[in-house]
């Protein structure tokens, strides 16, 4: 293995004995040799670590963690990592073998590209394609600019599969990794930090294919993680309102109603009514949370209610009482 490799390939396995062979396999067969692949098995009991193992390339570091969750993979890998760029993979899914020469030329053409996508394929448990599968339509392959994709991350949610990302390594490192206390969208939280910085490029062939394995995997939508699905988006939408992003919601949001000359404070007022509207309950616990925090202060408060009036904190009152039925309906 280079000492220095370009890319450096990022593979978290947890109890995917069936199919992490072959994504491992799909990384290595890759047309660019000058990578490195950090594989972190994360507690798996199936015997898939014993699988890696068995994959003799001087490219592959092997981290054995002896409990699940006991830490985040991906970001313990990406603390390893050597490469310019990072690019990941699950333990279930597959690469074209173009894949990271195609994402690699696009960044070297294109400097203010903070991260390359390319378009999904969507596999069964035997590797072949299935129209069937929940996850049908749910990944974007046009290019947006910024805000467009920015707008769409708040208005309906991820978009784009991990599976398929490059991004630069300094760049990640720079915007604190990913995020421990997310389940399942650490990744979408990472895209809004990234879009917030630069501009996204989907390549448009399929080049990474997802399995879905029935309702099984870990994100599908049963009850359970519907229902994290919700928490887990309203602290995300919370980033609109943070560095880098929340520079940009006047161009992000401009539709959205606002005073003449209005500050930050009443940007942000403007958009938690925007998410109010929208209605769902990760809009809405958004909502709730920062329009709380907003008041809590007794300067910030008086602002509000001089320019909204004060049917904005009945609004947010009515709003807390109906939250907590919106969430037990949502199956």
């Amino acid at each position: 293995m280079a000492k220095n490799p370009i890319i450096s390939v990022i593979l978290p396995s947890y109890n995917h004995v069936r199919f992490v062979g072959k994504a491992l396999k799909s990384v290595l067969n890759q047309s660019i040799k000058d990578i490195e692949v950090i594989v972190v098995d994360d507690g798996s009991t199936d015997g898939t670590s014993e699988i890696i193992d068995g994959i003799k390339d001087s490219r592959i570091r092997l981290f054995k963690l002896k409990e699940n969750r006991a830490v985040h993979p991906r970001n313990l890998a990406l603390s390893f990592a050597k490469g310019k760029y990072i690019a990941f993979q699950n333990s279930d899914d597959e690469w074209l073998e173009t894949k990271l020469e195609r994402q690699l030329e696009i960044f070297e053409k294109n400097k203010s590209i903070t991260a390359c996508f390319t378009a999904v394929k969507i596999i069964n448990e035997s590797g072949r394609g299935q129209t069937e599968a929940w996850a049908k339509g749910m990944f974007k392959t046009e290019n947006h600019t910024q805000t467009e994709w920015l707008r769409h991350f708040f208005d309906y949610g991820n978009c784009l599969a991990i599976a398929s990302a490059m991004i630069k390594k300094n760049t990640i490192l720079k915007l604190g990794r990913f995020r421990e206390s997310l389940v399942q969208l650490s990744d979408f939280d990472l895209w809004i930090r990234l879009a917030g910085i630069g501009n996204f490029f989907i390549i448009p062939e399929q080049l990474t294919k997802i399995r879905i394995i029935g309702y099984t995997n870990f994100s599908a939508p049963s009850g359970e993680a519907l229902r994290r699905n919700e928490f887990e988006f309203a602290e995300v939408l919370e980033r609109y309102l943070e560095k880098p992003v929340n520079k940009l919601l006047h161009n992000i949001f401009s539709d959205i109603p606002t005073p003449n000359n209005s500050s930050e404070l009443i940007y942000f007022v403007s958009l938690i009514k925007y998410a109010w509207k929208i209605n769902t309950p990760h809009h809405r616990l958004f909502a709730n949370k920062s329009f709380g925090k907003l008041i809590d202060d007794k300067n910030k408060r008086k602002i509000i209610v001089e320019i909204f009036g004060s049917d904005i904190i009945h609004k947010y009152i009515y709003n807390k009482s109906t939250i907590e039925y919106s969430l037990k309906t949502t199956v």
